[in-house]
């Protein structure tokens, strides 16, 4: 995948963490979408960043809507 462009990348995943999304699992939706950000080498965060993330995401797994917003809102 390292020849697909930031943003074909980042719709990818967003769209792969969506599918978990419908089907009930906010928890495998998070852990996708942050496994899938760190495989390019242009959407790798921060350890740090990813702790925070996790952490405030995590309260919010089984609202459904919080967990598309919180996929939605990466750019």
């Amino acid at each position: 995948m390292d020849k697909i462009s930031r943003a074909e990348y980042l719709q990818w995943c967003k769209d792969r963490a969506l599918e978990y999304v419908n089907d009930g699992d906010g928890s495998a939706a998070i852990a996708s979408m942050m496994s899938d950000l760190s495989k390019h080498p242009e959407t790798i965060l921060s350890r740090a960043t990813e702790r925070t993330v996790l952490m405030s995401i995590s309260f919010h797994q089984s609202d459904k809507q919080k967990v598309i917003n919180w996929i939605n809102d990466f750019n």
